[in-house]
């Protein structure tokens, strides 16, 4: 399910994440699971609309929650590293198109100084075929990078996450054997208005996870 600020308001889109979650319909247990527990709840700071724009945002909240050496955190202060994330995935893991990108960026741009101010390394991740998109976006320092999205696997080599190999189809694989600090707040960039951080919890130990090296 998917809430508002640690709220018991369960937001309309909390059906579409689950199939996105669940193995058949969705990637994220076939990729990450089998998981211990049998649902998820993910607490965002503002409401989202339609589209489908927060899916590539929560793919990689799950894969860092499942990558060794890493966890979300709820305070960028806390951060090593932040993403901003929008696009679509597919069941193949491809990194489709979406809307609204300009609107998102320019939305964004009060938030991405406070990245700047605070110094952790910033991601920008975007559909790799609309990554021309962010060419104007301002020069917020060397930590500011952007990574253009093709698919799931690559995003996470780029981002260096530590994951195990996978039996189901054998492409996610160990990164090595170092365990980094790889600490990061997801923005979930899915809609124009409301933006802000996701946390991340199984249902099961209402805890929140942060992203710290472990």
């Amino acid at each position: 399910m998917i809430c508002i600020s640690r709220s018991s308001n369960i937001l309309p889109i909390s059906g579409e994440y689950d199939d996105f979650v669940r193995r058949g319909s969705g990637i994220i247990e076939r990729e990450f699971g089998p998981f211990e527990y049998e649902s998820f709840r993910a607490d965002i700071s503002g409401s989202v609309g339609t589209g489908q724009s927060w899916q590539l945002p929560f793919f990689i909240a799950h894969a860092i929650d499942a990558a060794a050496g890493s966890e979300l955190v709820e305070d960028v202060d806390a951060a090593d590293y932040v993403v901003w994330a929008t696009g679509r995935v597919d069941y193949d893991l491809n990194i489709l198109e979406v809307d609204h990108i300009a609107e998102k960026i320019k939305g964004s741009h009060s938030l991405f100084e406070k990245i700047a101010s605070s110094q952790p390394k910033a991601v920008i991740a975007a559909p790799a075929a609309q990554i021309s998109l962010l060419d104007e976006i301002p020069d917020f320092g060397e930590n500011f990078s952007v990574l253009p999205a093709e698919s799931g696997f690559q995003v996470c080599k780029d981002l260096d996450l530590n994951l195990e190999p996978k039996t189901a189809s054998g492409s996610i694989k160990n990164r090595s054997g170092k365990n980094s600090r790889f600490a990061a707040a997801v923005l979930a960039a899915a809609i124009v208005i409301a933006w802000g951080f996701f946390y991340f919890a199984p249902v099961k130990t209402d805890v929140l996870v942060s992203w710290r090296g472990r």
